[in-house]
């Protein structure tokens, strides 16, 4: 089993990005979330709002690869979305 920072060694090496923690990402165009974790779900998509840049409505991009959000939420969250 890999620990944390054998994890982000390996992740930078195969794919050239740093990984960070939650709270360090912010001024953001374009959130893709493409796990299920409890951290995603648990912030909301108010959380979600809050690591974009400062940007008029509708000119904040999600994109929702597992489905998490339901549609009239996304909807609600004056974001453009995409899901499966």
């Amino acid at each position: 089993m890999l620990i944390l920072g054998q994890i982000r060694k390996w992740q930078k090496k195969e794919y050239g990005v740093d990984l960070v923690k939650l709270e360090e990402v912010h001024d953001v165009d374009c959130v893709i979330v493409a796990v299920a974790h409890s951290e995603f779900k648990g912030i909301g998509l108010s959380g979600i709002k809050k690591l974009f840049k400062e940007k008029n409505i509708g000119e904040m991009v999600l994109i929702d690869v597992k489905g998490l959000y339901g549609i009239s939420d996304l909807t609600e969250a004056d974001m453009l979305w995409w899901r499966l």
